[in-house]
């Protein structure tokens, strides 16, 4: 599920802060692998989904925002399916996560360390508890910007 969440609820300024992750990934290309920096941020006034910016040492930075579920459930099987899919693996022995990415036409594949995925992933958690991601949705406004068209 990529896209961005109408409605955003309104949640208290404490737990409104962004949980973030920058680490060093590596694009997989027939095998090849390439190191890249990526940057992970999660905003719990938008608690449905995670910002991914993928900054290759010499290209522009890509940005995808991807179903915080989808990633947590990737952690520890496959999961997705159409332009996002994740799943675990383990690759000289270590555990990582693949992230395959499908955008129009073009295919793009990354390895990123479980661990540290999965520790990020739980603080998201911490602030905002799955399940609980709508609660604070005011759905009358939220119906009243789709109605309005803003």
């Amino acid at each position: 599920m990529n896209g961005k969440q109408f409605g955003s609820g309104g949640r208290t300024p404490a737990s409104s802060r962004l949980e973030s992750l920058s680490l060093t990934a590596h694009q997989v290309i027939q095998e090849v692998r390439a190191a890249l920096r990526v940057d992970f941020s999660y905003d719990p006034a938008d608690p449905l989904f995670v910002t991914v910016v993928f900054r290759p040492a010499h290209d522009r930075a890509v940005t995808w925002q991807i179903s915080r579920t989808l990633m947590c459930d990737g952690l520890r099987r496959p999961t997705g399916n159409g332009d996002v899919r994740i799943w675990p693996l383990r690759r000289t022995g270590r555990p990582v996560v693949r992230l395959r990415l499908h955008d129009h036409g073009s295919t793009a594949l990354f390895e990123i360390d479980l661990a540290d995925l999965q520790d990020w992933l739980a603080r998201t958690c911490e602030a905002v508890p799955p399940g609980t991601e709508l609660d604070d949705v005011d759905w009358d406004a939220a119906l009243r910007a789709l109605v309005d068209g803003t």
